[in-house]
């Protein structure tokens, strides 16, 4: 399903080159955490690699915990903006004074095997 017109209103030239939610690789059912916890097991990662779903869901009601009649803006840039996964309202364009876009997140997933 694309998005609503209205999602662009103010960032005309992103519509058509944002990913609906409904095509996204991210998202995805607890059936591809199995085949990512077995690819996990087979390259030797260590056990609690990564948050289980219950931990993950319980987090997320804890962070939105009496935010849930509040909008939620996310700042983004990379794949979260191209490949949201999210059904969103509206994309606008953000500055934050003061910071700089850096990727230095250490990330070994998929990146060759654990050691």
């Amino acid at each position: 399903m694309p998005f609503p017109e209205h999602v662009f209103q103010h960032t005309p030239a992103l519509r058509g080159l944002i990913t609906p939610p409904d095509c996204s690789e991210m998202r995805f059912g607890l059936e591809r955490f199995a085949e990512l916890d077995q690819q996990a097991e087979e390259e030797g990662w260590p056990a609690g690699w990564r948050m289980d779903h219950d931990d993950r869901e319980a987090n997320r009601q804890a962070v939105l915990a009496g935010r849930w009649d509040q909008d939620l803006w996310v700042f983004a840039y990379g794949s979260l903006i191209w490949d949201p996964a999210v059904y969103v309202e509206e994309y606008r364009r953000g500055v934050l004074s003061g910071w700089r876009r850096s990727f230095c997140m250490l990330l070994e997933g998929g990146r060759g095997s654990h050691d």
